[in-house]
């Protein structure tokens, strides 16, 4: 409970100070009604995050070997396994907890794509739009 905590605390203080920052930028009328849905998802999303850490420290029993495994799975090891799905298994990874991460930013109608590859503007990777009842 003192790590979801501790964790919603930080999620809280971001939306807080972004909502200040709109708020004395463009006035109290041009907050989206979006950043609520981005909110509650940010909060979902770092409560499954923070399971995800809390499976490894079940498996591992030492606290800094299961922040190190954890942080590399969450950051590393489940994009990659979400893109090799993706690209070539052509299966969408719904179940890979950090292929909904992208809903956070989503649902205030932002995406982009990125350059990728070699070269001055390589080609553009667009990213994927989880569906946001499954996400």
């Amino acid at each position: 409970m003192a790590a979801l905590l501790a964790t919603f605390l930080v999620v809280i203080l971001y939306y807080l100070v972004m909502t200040l920052q709109i708020a004395q930028l463009y006035g109290w009328g041009q907050i989206p009604v979006e950043l609520a849905k981005s909110f509650l998802t940010a909060l979902v999303y770092s409560a499954s995050a923070v399971s995800v850490v809390f499976l490894f420290s079940a498996i591992l029993k030492r606290s800094i070997s299961s922040t190190i495994v954890g942080f590399l799975f969450l950051l590393m090891i489940l994009p990659i396994v979400a893109t090799v799905l993706m690209m070539q298994v052509n299966q969408e990874p719904w179940f890979i907890v950090t292929y909904s991460a992208n809903l956070i930013r989503d649902v205030l109608g932002v995406s982009s794509s990125l350059p990728f590859g070699p070269g001055e503007h390589g080609f553009n990777l667009t990213e994927f739009k989880p569906n946001f009842g499954v996400g």
